[in-house]
């Protein structure tokens, strides 16, 4: 089935303030979101619920290393919650899709460093909890998405290109259509000052 990535807008001061802070209200948002309703029906077989892992993340316990996974997922939630659904929320296909983007960024638009996966996921969080959880997170701060929307900046795609190559049988259709959104959750991310944070599960 493969492993796939999507992105939130965060504002990384607010997430932090997460942790530790005892808020009710934070805790009931983030429990009532349809993110963590979908991720509750999914884990099963830990030792801690996702709601536990949830609740010591906010009253600021330490977290268990039995039990990475579940926090990690605690963490996705908060994110999905606080955090701003971004313009394009398609999912991409780590190898598939991401090698594509690669592969059309250099071939067509002559951008030969860019790799999709690094950007994405080469800076850990700095959230205090552990940086080896599942699922896997990184984080691109507004410095940065500022360089790699500048880097970016000759990629012009229309949403006629897309149709376009949609009458082509291959997969550019694809790659061009994911590569449109990374750019375009980008540059939501520098107008709105957000950083950029991706989960890859």
């Amino acid at each position: 089935m493969g492993y796939y990535i999507f992105s939130y807008g965060i504002n990384t001061v607010e997430i932090q303030k997460v942790f530790g802070s005892k808020d009710q209200a934070i805790l009931n948002q983030v429990q009532s979101d349809k993110t963590f309703k979908h991720y509750e029906s999914e884990i099963n077989g830990s030792s801690i619920s996702l709601s536990s892992a949830l609740v010591e993340i906010i009253e600021g316990r330490p977290v268990s290393i039995k039990n990475d996974d579940v926090f990690g997922y605690a963490f996705l939630c908060i994110c999905a919650s606080l955090g701003k659904e971004l313009p394009f929320h398609q999912d991409i296909k780590l190898g598939n899709d991401t090698n594509l983007i690669n592969k059309i960024l250099s071939d067509d638009f002559g951008i030969k460093d860019f790799d999709t996966e690094r950007t994405l996921f080469r800076n850990s969080h700095t959230f205090p909890i552990s940086k080896t959880l599942d699922p896997g997170t990184g984080v691109i701060k507004q410095e940065e998405l500022t360089a790699i929307k500048d880097k970016l900046s000759s990629v012009q795609i229309s949403d006629e290109k897309i149709q376009e190559l949609a009458r082509i049988p291959d997969d550019r259709e694809f790659g061009y259509e994911n590569l449109q959104g990374l750019i375009l959750n980008i540059n939501y991310c520098v107008a709105h000052n957000l950083d950029l944070i991706s989960f890859c599960h």
